[in-house]
C-alpha cells in the first residue's frame, strides 16, 4: 500500500526516474488524485487509486472552475 503515492514516481508527469520503485496494490491519496498516478509509466506502480476525501473538494472545484495557477492562489 502507498500513501499519497508510490515513492519515486513523478507526481505531476508519471515519470519513473528510479527503477527500484516498489509498485503498490494500493494507493490511498487525498484530497484529488494527481496526474502522475494516471499516467505511465508510473500508472503500473499504483495500483488501484482511492482518493480520501479531507474535506477541500469544494476548494478544489472553485479553483479548477476558475482555471487558478499556483501563484494566482
Amino acid at each position: 500500500m502507498a500513501v499519497d503515492l508510490p515513492s519515486g514516481i513523478g507526481e505531476d508527469d508519471g515519470s519513473v526516474p528510479d527503477p527500484t520503485v516498489l509498485p503498490a496494490d494500493l494507493t490511498v491519496t487525498f484530497g484529488g488524485c494527481k496526474v502522475g498516478l494516471l499516467r505511465r509509466p508510473a500508472a503500473d506502480c499504483a495500483g488501484r487509486i482511492v482518493v480520501a476525501d479531507i474535506g477541500i473538494g469544494d476548494e478544489l472545484e472553485r479553483i479548477r472552475r476558475r482555471g487558478l495557477g499556483p501563484s494566482e492562489r
